[in-house]
């Protein structure tokens, strides 16, 4: 099992999703993983606003992780969402 999740993550492993740029420290000798990091991110249809997220060090690795899972999941799922009123045409 371990093994097909890893062989389904190692082709994902180059994501750009905000959580991936997030430099937590995970693997260094002084790893930290209560430490609080804060990220600045711009806010999508303004030129001016930001927005400040904070977490632990090891929220930021959780968040990253799911990510990559998820998006895992949809490569070999597909995209497809399911249940009543989540599709694309109004038929």
């Amino acid at each position: 099992m371990i093994v097909i999740l890893l062989a389904l993550l190692a082709p994902v492993s180059t994501i750009n999703s905000p959580h991936s740029k997030v430099q937590t420290g995970y693997g260094k000798p002084n790893y930290n993983p209560s430490k609080m990091i804060c990220v600045s991110k711009n806010v999508t249809g303004s030129r001016l606003q930001e927005v400040r997220e904070c977490h632990t060090a090891q929220q930021w690795e959780d968040q990253a992780e799911q990510e990559k899972v998820g998006l895992a999941r949809q490569q070999m799922n597909g995209d497809h969402p399911q249940g009543p009123g989540n599709r694309d045409t109004p038929w």
